[in-house]
């Protein structure tokens, strides 16, 4: 019974931290959908803009994400919760150079 309870518990939880990492992701992906429609005067300009910005959406909910589960477990499993976060600041770190690395060289 109480194995039963706890494969139950462990299941919603993975479900709702998935269901609120798409959220996440679909939240920041609609912040950033105006530059695809700004960018949409010219045709292949606004699907450029708007993979990239589905991209960079996707990039940040999920470290976002990560680094909400992964404060919420550093508690009780430290190891994991450092990993993530560490996962994360390795993806905010790519964005951060990538973007950085474009504007250097647009200059």
């Amino acid at each position: 019974m109480f194995g039963a309870a706890e494969s139950g518990n462990k299941t919603t939880a993975w479900i709702l931290r998935v269901v609120s990492a798409v959220v996440v992701t679909a939240g920041i992906r609609t912040f950033l959908a105006p530059l695809a429609a700004i960018g949409a005067v010219i045709p292949i300009l606004g699907h450029v803009l708007g993979a990239g910005a589905n991209f960079v959406g996707f990039l940040l909910g999920l470290a976002w994400s990560l680094i909400i589960i992964a404060i919420a477990w550093v508690r009780f499993r430290p190891m994991l919760g450092i990993g993530l976060i560490i996962a994360a600041v390795v993806i905010f770190a790519l964005l951060f150079i990538r973007g950085h690395g474009k504007k250097v060289a647009a200059q």
